[in-house]
């Protein structure tokens, strides 16, 4: 079972942007990452509250249009069971110029105590304005040490 839910792929001018890396190049019960990194959240392009990979649970399609400038799908499900209340996708594709598009992703959670936004995509250039901070070289989110 991959706890996927609520994951999202991207293509562009046949390429792909965002892909999912939670299917293996090697399938068989002899590879250890499968079970271990591929079938869980993180491998995904998603969010992972607490650490722990994904339940399963109902999903609610709330917004969609293909209609217009811009494309709209907005979808929550109950991915955490009796942990995570807010669980909530809303992606828009907004049409910038002929032939130029930019997407507009929100996540929304609520509930646990450590939200991790996981984004798996091709090698590629970032331009951010504002520019993003530097990249911290040691210790981990939580501090130095």
């Amino acid at each position: 079972m991959h706890r996927d839910q609520l994951n999202l792929l991207l293509y562009a001018q046949g390429n792909p942007l965002l892909t999912d890396i939670g299917y293996p190049e090697q399938t068989d019960a002899f590879n250890h990452r499968r079970t271990g990194y591929f079938s869980n959240t993180i491998a995904h392009n998603t969010v992972v509250v607490d650490e722990v990979a994904q339940g399963r649970g109902p999903g609610t399609l709330h917004a969609f249009s293909t209609e217009g400038f811009a494309q709209l799908v907005d979808a929550s499900c109950d991915a955490y069971p009796g942990k995570v209340g807010l669980y909530r996708r809303a992606t828009m594709l907004v049409d910038a110029a002929p032939g130029k598009a930019y997407t507009f992703d929100v996540f929304y959670a609520h509930g646990g105590k450590q939200h991790d936004w996981a984004l798996h995509g091709t090698q590629a250039d970032l331009i951010a304005t504002p520019p993003l901070p530097v990249a911290q070289e040691g210790g981990t989110l939580a501090g130095p040490d």
